[in-house]
């Protein structure tokens, strides 16, 4: 009887002493286990960007380090930001996520991802925490504010505005937050913008204005509205062309009506001259 009790009991010690001296990461990481989730960071990562918060806190209890990165060179706070996920991105920088660190591929912020995926409740958080409202990604030269002004978010452009951001900042191509706008017919950021000093003699690297942003993407308010708060009609870009001459390009007759009534000259579209404006503006980093 005696024998078998010190035997149960010997039992029972080697099956609780282990768990007795085990630490919280050991246990974090045995819970990982259970759940089939493989401790890497490649994974860490993978389920920040698919929000699955359970997993990220074990990840972090079990020692992971907050900003590790993927084979991408992003960390969960950039994957979190890409992708919306507003409170795992609070939680992560609670932990110690850096704010602004940048992606092995791009040299981009999670504050400029946040502004590529229009995510504005993301970006908010990010600038709370001491983002960079400046930074730039390498690709392109593209900051959040060029990605907010392109996207059309009116709330995210005043944030970024009221936290230091250079409103005729350029990107590589030498276009500012104001042209991306007008490229793409955002005319209550393009009205913001100007109102708070924007200048519209400004020209990027093959000489077109914001007002030939305008033109080329077809907004005829935008172009109105470009016209009412004093764009230069008659500049031409390097390619001898101007508003009227894209407009005309185009067949966009309305806004050549427009364009002529505010002092626009005739001029055809010199052969064989393509505009700058061709290009298009501010494409998305990936």
């Amino acid at each position: 009887m005696n024998g078998r009790l010190t035997i149960r009991t010997a039992f029972l010690l080697l099956t609780l002493v282990p768990l007795a001296c085990s630490t919280p990461k050991e246990r974090a990481r045995q819970k990982l286990g259970e759940m089939n989730i493989t401790y890497d960071q490649e994974t860490f990562v993978e389920r920040a960007k698919a929000g699955d918060g359970i997993v990220v806190a074990q990840f972090l209890a079990a020692g992971m380090n907050p900003n590790a990165r993927n084979r991408e060179g992003k960390t969960a706070l950039i994957a979190a930001s890409e992708t919306g996920r507003t409170d795992l991105a609070r939680f992560l920088l609670d932990k110690g996520a850096a704010v602004n660190v940048r992606d092995a591929k791009f040299n981009a912020t999670p504050l400029i991802w946040a502004g590529l995926s229009n995510n504005g409740q993301v970006t908010k958080l990010l600038l709370e925490h001491g983002a960079d409202p400046k930074a730039r990604e390498a690709q392109g030269g593209t900051t959040a504010l060029h990605a907010a002004a392109g996207r059309g978010n009116l709330e995210t452009v005043k944030l970024l505005l009221g936290k230091g951001a250079n409103i005729n900042d350029r990107d590589k191509g030498a276009r500012t937050p104001t042209m991306i706008a007008a490229a793409k017919g955002r005319s209550n950021i393009v009205k913001l913008l100007v109102e708070k000093g924007a200048d519209l003699k400004t020209t990027d690297r093959e000489g077109n204005t914001s007002l030939m942003w305008a033109a080329k993407g077809g907004n005829i308010e935008t172009v109105k509205l470009l016209l009412e708060k004093g764009a230069n009609v008659s500049v031409k870009n390097s390619g001898g062309l101007s508003a009227l001459s894209l407009a005309h390009t185009a067949n966009r007759t309305e806004m050549e009506a427009l364009l002529l009534k505010a002092g626009a000259q005739e001029a055809k579209e010199p052969a064989g001259k393509k505009s700058g404006a061709d290009a298009q503006p501010a494409r998305r980093s990936r």
